[in-house]
């Protein structure tokens, strides 16, 4: 896909019908698009080998001979031919339209498809982000056996990876591990800030508990004031006082 949103969407158009090829093209280069269009097998082949395309709009009668692979696919499809959906399975991202609808449709439709495409790039992009910077996390956790410092590498490298604005973090009274407690917050918002449910210790380690016994997230309660949301989650161990994570 094209990688520099200045550059013109490129659209590779396969027809064997001379008047639908034509009128595709058309309607595709008056939205913008750098066009180009075969007629063959043969030239359909070639033409994809020769350079990358955001899009790929082609007759349902040369569907056979396109390769499976993650460029954006527009079936002209005649309105009497079945809908094979194992053959739109086999791309990625795809789509039909009838070949008796308006050539502005297939634009649309194109275009809607770039932008599936570029969604799924941004998204798998983000993942992998997300990955790399909880590595790091790990990582950083794993250089020290300061509880002080895991607990700071644990609430910055969360709020930051997350795009977080607040993270909270506390352990809890035991014989075997010190209590810490750190907090991470978004440049220019203020620290302390805490669901009324996290400000009483009793109800904290109550909630920590709770969420032990029952494994999963706990949404704080439903009709918290505004700045109050959030979610928490248990993040220690069988065996011991469990410690508490808040982000929001």
């Amino acid at each position: 896909m094209t990688d520099n949103a200045s550059l013109p969407n490129r659209a590779l158009v396969a027809d064997p019908d001379p008047a639908r090829l034509a009128e595709t093209v058309a309607a595709l280069a008056a939205a913008g698009f750098m066009v180009r269009s075969v007629s063959d097998a043969g030239s359909l082949a070639a033409a994809l080998e020769s350079e990358p395309w955001d899009v790929l709009v082609v007759d349902n009668d040369l569907r056979e001979f396109l390769p499976r692979n993650s460029v954006p696919v527009l079936l002209l499809l005649d309105p009497e031919n079945e809908l094979d959906v194992t053959a739109l399975e086999g791309w990625t991202i795809a789509d039909y339209t009838y070949r008796g609808q308006p050539p502005a449709f297939r634009v649309h439709r194109a275009l809607v498809l770039i932008a599936r495409a570029a969604e799924r790039t941004r998204r798998r992009s983000e993942a992998e982000s997300l990955r790399e910077s909880l590595r790091k996390v790990s990582a950083a956790i794993r250089s020290t056996i300061d509880p002080g410092l895991i607990a700071r590498h644990l609430v910055d490298g969360i709020g930051e990876a997350l795009g977080a604005e607040h993270v909270w973090f506390t352990t809890f009274p035991d014989t075997r591990v010190p209590q810490v407690s750190a907090e991470w917050n978004a440049p220019g918002l203020v620290p302390g800030v805490l669901p009324g449910e996290l400000t009483d210790e009793i109800a904290t380690f109550e909630l920590a508990e709770r969420l032990w016994a029952e494994a999963e997230v706990q949404p704080l309660p439903k009709r918290a004031p505004s700045g109050e949301s959030g979610g928490a989650g248990d993040t220690g161990g069988a065996g011991r006082r469990r410690p508490l994570l808040w982000c929001r």
